[in-house]
Protein backbone atom coordinates (compact mmCIF):
# COMPACT_ATOMS: atom_id res chain seq x y z
CA UNK A 1 0.00 0.00 0.00
CA UNK A 2 2.86 2.18 0.69
CA UNK A 3 4.18 1.52 -2.49
CA UNK A 4 1.23 2.56 -4.68
CA UNK A 5 1.01 5.60 -2.33
CA UNK A 6 4.44 6.89 -3.72
CA UNK A 7 3.68 6.35 -6.98
CA UNK A 8 0.30 8.29 -6.60
CA UNK A 9 2.24 11.30 -5.32
CA UNK A 10 5.27 10.73 -7.80
CA UNK A 11 2.29 10.90 -10.43
CA UNK A 12 0.42 14.23 -8.54
CA UNK A 13 3.88 16.30 -9.21
CA UNK A 14 4.25 15.57 -12.71
CA UNK A 15 7.00 12.61 -13.06
CA UNK A 16 6.90 10.33 -15.91
CA UNK A 17 6.29 6.92 -14.33
CA UNK A 18 6.38 5.13 -17.41
CA UNK A 19 9.05 4.64 -19.64
CA UNK A 20 8.68 5.36 -23.38
CA UNK A 21 6.84 1.40 -25.68
CA UNK A 22 10.45 2.68 -28.13
CA UNK A 23 12.97 5.07 -29.05
CA UNK A 24 14.30 7.51 -26.53
CA UNK A 25 12.56 10.31 -24.08
CA UNK A 26 14.14 13.33 -23.43
CA UNK A 27 13.01 15.25 -20.15
CA UNK A 28 13.58 19.58 -19.46
CA UNK A 29 13.91 17.83 -15.78
CA UNK A 30 16.07 15.38 -12.99
CA UNK A 31 13.51 12.56 -12.39
CA UNK A 32 11.74 12.16 -15.76
CA UNK A 33 9.82 15.53 -14.77
CA UNK A 34 8.58 18.54 -16.79
CA UNK A 35 7.78 18.48 -20.49
CA UNK A 36 9.18 15.88 -22.37
CA UNK A 37 9.77 14.58 -25.99
CA UNK A 38 9.91 11.20 -27.49
CA UNK A 39 12.29 10.50 -30.35
CA UNK A 40 12.49 7.27 -32.80
CA UNK A 41 14.91 8.07 -35.28
CA UNK A 42 18.19 10.39 -35.72
CA UNK A 43 17.74 13.69 -34.93
CA UNK A 44 21.06 15.92 -36.12
CA UNK A 45 20.05 19.02 -34.61
CA UNK A 46 17.94 19.29 -31.39
CA UNK A 47 17.61 23.12 -32.59
CA UNK A 48 15.07 21.79 -34.76
CA UNK A 49 11.90 20.91 -32.89
CA UNK A 50 9.37 22.81 -30.45
CA UNK A 51 11.29 22.49 -26.96
CA UNK A 52 10.02 23.66 -23.46
CA UNK A 53 8.59 26.89 -22.57
CA UNK A 54 12.32 27.59 -20.86
CA UNK A 55 13.89 28.11 -24.35
CA UNK A 56 14.05 29.51 -27.73
CA UNK A 57 16.33 26.69 -28.75
CA UNK A 58 14.11 23.38 -28.92
CA UNK A 59 15.57 20.81 -27.36
CA UNK A 60 18.83 22.24 -28.24
CA UNK A 61 20.92 22.13 -24.72
CA UNK A 62 17.66 21.30 -22.63
CA UNK A 63 17.21 17.88 -21.27
CA UNK A 64 18.43 16.64 -17.67
CA UNK A 65 17.13 12.73 -17.64
CA UNK A 66 16.15 10.31 -20.68
CA UNK A 67 14.38 7.09 -20.51
CA UNK A 68 15.22 4.38 -23.17
CA UNK A 69 12.36 1.75 -24.59
CA UNK A 70 13.69 -1.73 -24.42
CA UNK A 71 15.68 -2.78 -26.88
CA UNK A 72 16.72 0.52 -28.09
CA UNK A 73 19.73 2.19 -27.52
CA UNK A 74 20.73 6.19 -28.65
CA UNK A 75 24.06 8.06 -29.20
CA UNK A 76 23.98 11.36 -27.82
CA UNK A 77 26.23 14.46 -29.41
CA UNK A 78 27.27 17.31 -27.10
CA UNK A 79 27.15 18.97 -30.83
CA UNK A 80 24.56 19.75 -33.69
CA UNK A 81 25.14 17.03 -36.76
CA UNK A 82 26.43 14.22 -34.45
CA UNK A 83 30.07 16.11 -33.85
CA UNK A 84 32.09 16.54 -30.60
CA UNK A 85 31.92 14.67 -27.11
CA UNK A 86 29.47 11.08 -27.52
CA UNK A 87 27.45 9.18 -24.64
CA UNK A 88 26.08 5.71 -25.23
CA UNK A 89 23.26 5.20 -23.67
CA UNK A 90 21.10 2.00 -23.31
CA UNK A 91 19.02 2.63 -20.33
CA UNK A 92 17.14 5.75 -18.29
CA UNK A 93 19.37 7.72 -16.96
CA UNK A 94 17.17 9.87 -14.19
CA UNK A 95 19.74 12.62 -13.41
CA UNK A 96 22.40 13.62 -16.62
CA UNK A 97 24.67 15.70 -14.31
CA UNK A 98 25.51 12.34 -13.07
CA UNK A 99 27.18 12.00 -16.04
CA UNK A 100 30.45 13.20 -17.05
CA UNK A 101 31.49 15.06 -20.27
CA UNK A 102 34.47 16.68 -21.39
CA UNK A 103 33.91 19.60 -22.86
CA UNK A 104 30.24 20.93 -22.72
CA UNK A 105 30.35 24.79 -21.63
CA UNK A 106 27.05 26.85 -21.39
CA UNK A 107 26.03 29.33 -23.48
CA UNK A 108 25.38 31.56 -20.03
CA UNK A 109 26.84 30.46 -16.90
CA UNK A 110 25.33 32.24 -13.39
CA UNK A 111 28.21 30.63 -11.29
CA UNK A 112 31.33 32.17 -12.04
CA UNK A 113 33.44 28.99 -9.55
CA UNK A 114 31.57 26.30 -12.31
CA UNK A 115 33.18 27.91 -16.25
CA UNK A 116 32.96 24.38 -17.85
CA UNK A 117 30.38 22.14 -17.23
CA UNK A 118 31.38 18.64 -17.11
CA UNK A 119 28.08 16.62 -17.14
CA UNK A 120 25.65 15.82 -19.88
CA UNK A 121 22.92 17.90 -17.99
CA UNK A 122 21.60 20.88 -20.82
CA UNK A 123 23.91 19.79 -22.95
CA UNK A 124 22.79 17.49 -25.55
CA UNK A 125 22.21 18.72 -29.06
CA UNK A 126 22.07 15.51 -31.40
CA UNK A 127 21.18 11.76 -31.16
CA UNK A 128 21.53 8.76 -33.29
CA UNK A 129 18.38 6.44 -32.14
CA UNK A 130 18.12 2.96 -33.11
CA UNK A 131 16.81 -0.57 -32.35
CA UNK A 132 19.70 -2.60 -30.78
Amino acid sequence: MRLAALFLALGAVGCDLTGPSEGVTLYAHASYDGDHYNFVGDVASLHSLEGPDCTRSGWNDCASSMRVAEGWQAIVYEHTDFRGDSLVVSSDIPDLSNYGSRSCVPLIDLDVFDLVRDTWDDCISSMRIRPS
